[in-house]
């Protein structure tokens, strides 16, 4: 077990107890690590509609919120798993204004950031996805790439577009609605397509309070 100082964006602290063996002290702990009830409130599961995937990272649980990296990308990137392995699936959805947001990551603090061509105005001219750039997580909002748009489509349903260049968050994948956990987080890319090839750029916005963990 170990002790893990946090801090929010703005001042909030707080400690945590982390044990890989024995989750439940994650789990409280975690939340607790929080006394802003505002961000608690704002967190949530991305869930691809097509498959039930979560957009998850796999980065170390390093807090770069107030200690950035080497002001670059980095080669930090998300990926598409099929249950919220140690908190990693969890997100903060931090308004902006303008029904603009960025896509914070709950443990880290990294955004979800899309480098990707315009294409708002071409969609499905790329013919697929398998040459879509992949999601990056970084540790700012480097030339405003990492501002996302929802776009309702009914159902309960979402497209994330981001807001430069009009490419869906979309990830592919075996479907796991109704399965049980694998055991691993898997490798299955999330991109930024210029299209909904599939319904694989569809998502449920599913609020993560009360925590529902692995």
């Amino acid at each position: 077990k170990q002790w893990y100082q946090r801090r929010v964006r703005g001042g909030e602290q707080g400690y945590m107890r982390m044990s890989r063996s024995r989750p439940s002290i994650c789990r409280i702990a975690d939340f607790a690590a929080y006394p802003n009830v505002q961000l608690m409130d704002n967190l949530v599961f991305l869930r691809n509609t097509e498959t039930g995937r979560y957009v998850a990272s796999t980065s170390q649980l390093v807090d770069i919120r107030d200690t950035p990296d080497s002001g670059a990308y980095g080669n930090e990137f998300a990926i598409a798993t099929d249950a919220n392995y140690y908190l990693n699936a969890v997100w903060l959805l931090r308004d902006i204004g303008n029904d603009e947001f960025f896509i914070e990551h709950f443990h880290s603090g990294r955004y979800l950031l899309s480098d990707g061509g315009v294409v708002r105005n071409s969609r499905g001219h790329e013919g697929g996805w398998t040459g879509a750039p992949q999601i990056r997580l970084t540790d700012a909002n480097y030339y405003n790439l990492a501002i996302w748009k929802k776009v309702d489509i009914g159902g309960g349903n979402y497209y994330i577009e981001h807001k430069y260049s009009g490419r869906y968050l979309f990830a592919a994948g075996s479907n796991i609605w109704g399965k049980d956990a694998s055991g691993y987080y898997g490798n299955e890319k999330v991109v930024g397509s210029d299209a909904n090839y599939y319904g694989y750029a569809a998502w449920k916005i599913v609020p993560a309070n009360p925590p529902r963990y692995i």
